[in-house]
């Protein structure tokens, strides 16, 4: 961990090195946080508050992948902001550091989408500007443009082991599992995509946070799911929420996703593929949350997994 004044020193080298545009004389330690691969700073200048800023010291890496995730980051934001398909943006790259191996972001004020439809009645509805239904449609916008965007190229079967594995989760039987990879589309998946990747801000702004630079390969309707998946869990936590209000935001971000990327998840072929890659994670967060002791959860989900197992079958014979 750092201490404040480290990471003051730190981000004091860092304006100088890359010249930004705004600087300050020194930073205050506003937040830090811990996440799967990497520790947070986010940090303010004093004494106005400008520029807000994120350093991401990452494990267990060197300062050659750091320089290479910063660069991926500017290729990233250069393709979002070049692109009229969505008002998604990427959050401004500002350098990275040898030792410790780290990368620095702008941070972006606003409130996690995750946040906003896990309570449809959350203050910052109103203040962001956004419905949620547009909402759910712009995200499916912006994966598309992150699908499309140009990413180092990915090797021939890199995708096969992704839709391999979610096969074997849904015992898919190898006949269909052929005809999965046919209707598959390959792309630059993200693998972790879902509204907690996604912030929107005041005046209908919306940035993709933590977007990997040089993605592993996937079928891109993977990421689809998680999302849907993701969505599915957040508006969960709304009692009372309609299924059909449900259906409707699950269709808008197809239909946003289906405008901007590689394929159509609402086809007969797309559906297959979501239901294969939903079904997956219901038996993942299943096993997970019984490994936990939390049985009612894990048997909600395993009620799921089976009844997706069912649908997909269904829409196979059809």
């Amino acid at each position: 961990m750092l201490t404040e004044p480290q990471l003051l020193a730190l981000l004091l080298d860092l304006q100088q090195r890359f010249s930004w545009g705004q600087t300050a004389s020194q930073y205050r330690l506003d937040h830090s946080w811990q996440s799967r691969t990497a520790t947070l700073y986010r940090a303010s200048g004093l004494p106005s508050g400008d520029p807000g800023v994120v350093l991401k010291v990452l494990d267990r890496v060197d300062g050659s992948t750091a320089r290479a995730l910063d660069d991926g980051l500017r290729r990233l934001g250069q393709a979002f902001a070049s692109q009229d398909r969505s008002r998604a943006r990427i959050p401004d790259a500002l350098g990275w550091l040898d030792v410790p191996a780290a990368v620095c972001t702008r941070h972006v004020e606003g409130t996690d989408v995750i946040r906003l439809f896990a309570d449809l009645g959350h203050p910052s509805w109103a203040g962001s500007g956004w419905d949620p239904t547009e909402l759910a449609s712009e995200c499916g916008r912006a994966l598309g443009v992150y699908h499309t965007a140009d990413h180092p190229a990915i090797a021939p079967g890199e995708a096969d082991g992704d839709l391999r594995e979610a096969a074997r989760a849904m015992r898919v039987s190898a006949p269909l599992l052929a005809r999965l990879a046919d209707d598959a589309v390959t792309a630059p998946t993200f693998g972790d995509f879902g509204p907690h990747q996604l912030m929107a801000t005041d005046g209908g702004g919306l940035f993709l946070l933590d977007a990997p630079p040089a993605p592993a390969g996937g079928p891109a309707l993977g990421d689809v799911a998680r999302f849907l998946f993701g969505l599915d869990k957040a508006l969960a936590r709304n009692p009372g929420v309609a299924a059909d209000r449900r259906d409707a935001f699950r269709d808008a971000f197809c239909s946003g996703y289906a405008e901007a990327g590689l394929d159509d998840p609402r086809t007969p072929a797309g559906r297959r593929l979501v239901l294969l890659y939903e079904g997956a994670m219901a038996r993942g967060v299943a096993r997970q949350r019984w490994s936990i002791g939390r049985r009612g959860e894990a048997i909600r989900y395993g009620r799921r997994w089976a009844s997706t197992v069912r649908a997909l079958r269904r829409e196979a014979a059809r």
